[in-house]
């Protein structure tokens, strides 16, 4: 029967029971490190060590990790369910993950990313949660005010990584101005992993302003092109008031037969016109 072992948060009083036992001797004498985990031959038999440094304090398994819970949502174990009774706006972009018995498990994911983080309702409330990507860049909190740094995990997941703690102040949605700054020495792969979504955003700004000058052109040109047609045609009219192109002649009248009798009156063409009276010479 192989024996189980956590490490990580033992007490010292814990530590004097396990002396009183007789097992703590043969443990530091057979486990190669400290920071190992895994089963670990010994003369009682194999003592299997379980790290549960890093786990959450108020969880109903105190063995549980974000990667352990999210293999347990891909299982169909845990699954993820709206909070209910949310006060704070947060919750829109969250979701509980709860146990097969419908118990909260003190971690919560996002909707948008499905990354899992711990979340300690009583302790830090809703703080942890709004150090997240996803919640900064939704409410405009620029790439210089945020403590954490998120590198892509596999697809859509991203992990936080911070130096130190770090709180929102919850009036205007940015980091607290008593937090420190992040640390230059960051790694410059970071730096352009922000740089990337502004770089995309200015490209896109740059398309749109490409399409609108390239219809400015064009209808600049449909203008030109109607300016040229109605000058082209002003220009024929004015050619027809002046007469430069329109030549008008006069036809020429003759008058024949003896006055006092009435005379057909015909013009060049030899068209026939009403026959008129002549009086004195002259027709009346």
């Amino acid at each position: 029967m192989a024996d189980t072992v956590i490490k990580g948060t033992e007490s010292p009083d814990s530590m004097a029971e396990v002396d009183a036992q007789g097992a703590t001797d043969t443990m530091n004498e057979d486990m190669p490190d400290a920071e190992a985990s895994g089963s670990v031959a010994s003369e009682k038999g194999n003592v299997t060590l379980i790290d549960v440094s890093s786990a959450p304090i108020n969880s109903t398994d105190a063995t549980l990790t974000s990667q352990l819970v999210r293999e347990k949502l891909e299982m169909g174990v845990f699954r993820s369910q709206p909070k209910q009774k949310a006060k704070s706006s947060v919750w829109k972009l969250f979701n509980c993950i709860v146990d097969g018995n419908g118990r909260d498990t003190s971690y919560v994911i996002c909707k948008y990313c499905f990354h899992v983080m711990y979340h300690d309702s009583h302790r830090t409330g809703t703080s942890t949660m709004r150090k997240h990507k996803c919640w900064l860049e939704m409410n405009g909190v620029p790439p210089k005010k945020r403590k954490g740094s998120y590198i892509p995990i596999s697809g859509h997941e991203y992990a936080l990584k911070t130096k130190k703690s770090a709180s929102l102040n919850d009036t205007n949605g940015l980091l607290a101005d008593d937090e420190e700054e992040m640390s230059d020495d960051s790694d410059d792969d970071e730096g352009k992993q922000w740089q990337l979504p502004l770089f995309q955003k200015f490209l896109k700004i740059e398309e749109e302003r490409l399409k609108i000058e390239k219809q400015r052109l064009a209808l600049e040109r449909h203008h030109t092109g109607l300016l040229k047609v109605v000058a082209q045609k002003t220009s024929q009219i004015v050619d027809f008031l002046s007469g430069e192109k329109i030549i008008i002649q006069q036809p020429t009248i003759a008058v024949e037969g003896v006055v006092g009798e009435a005379h057909r009156i015909t013009v060049s063409d030899a068209t026939p016109i009403p026959i008129v009276e002549m009086s004195d010479g002259k027709p009346s």
